[in-house]
């Protein structure tokens, strides 16, 4: 909602988003482009390391590796 909101008024946006995905525990597929919900938003994927369970030491590193 608030990309929405700048976009709309006027700003470019862009956003940062893992390429990692949560629910499948997969990588997305490379130069796969994600679904900007709005123009003027523009979506980029960072490279994050995999992890198996949600509360896990590799969650963990998964966060930090993001962050980085």
């Amino acid at each position: 909602m608030l990309a929405k909101t700048v976009s709309a008024r006027g700003r470019d946006v862009l956003w940062f988003m893992s390429d990692f995905v949560h629910r499948s525990k997969t990588y997305r597929q490379p130069n796969a482009q994600a679904q900007a919900p709005a123009s003027g938003i523009r979506i980029k994927t960072l490279h994050a390391s995999a992890y198996e369970k949600n509360i896990s030491v590799g969650r963990i590193a998964y966060e930090r590796s993001f962050g980085e």
